[in-house]
């Protein structure tokens, strides 16, 4: 049988993108919510009843909207927002890196200092893994 996440979420009066997970167990259909962890339990004949009605009268979609207060979900993931911080800090470390100032001066004048030479290298290149890390973050965030 198969079930219609936008029924479910109209007989459970929430956003479709609030449902996490839907399953048929024997005679009940149970929901999982992205914001609770408990499972939410409609009869498969509630369900049937409500898509018969849905096909009596299609306006009746549009009339019904989620209740005010009604368990909403949250558009921005923890995956993604760690993304967007790791791709930050990786700019800004591989940019302090670009900039960085790899001379010394000395009586004879300005000298490349080798130490200071392998620094910048290495800020480059972990400010570069670190922004990789966030775009890979951001890029396989699975609640898209």
């Amino acid at each position: 049988m198969y079930i219609d996440r936008r029924a479910v979420a109209l007989i459970l009066k929430v956003k479709i993108g609030n449902i996490r997970k839907v399953n048929k167990i024997e005679e009940n259909i149970c929901v999982q919510l992205w914001d609770s962890k408990e499972k939410v339990t409609i009869s498969v004949q509630e369900y049937k009843q409500f898509i018969a009605e849905l096909k009596a009268n299609p306006k009746l979609a549009v009339s019904i909207s989620p209740q005010e207060g009604a368990a909403t979900p949250n558009n921005t993931s923890t995956q993604r927002t760690i993304g967007i911080i790791l791709i930050i800090i990786g700019a800004i470390i591989g940019i302090n890196g670009c900039t960085m100032d790899t001379t010394v001066s000395t009586s004879f004048g300005s000298v490349n200092n080798i130490g200071l030479l392998s620094e910048k290298n290495n800020r480059i290149q972990t400010g570069g893994m670190i922004f990789l890390g966030g775009v890979l973050l951001y890029a396989l965030d699975k609640r898209q």
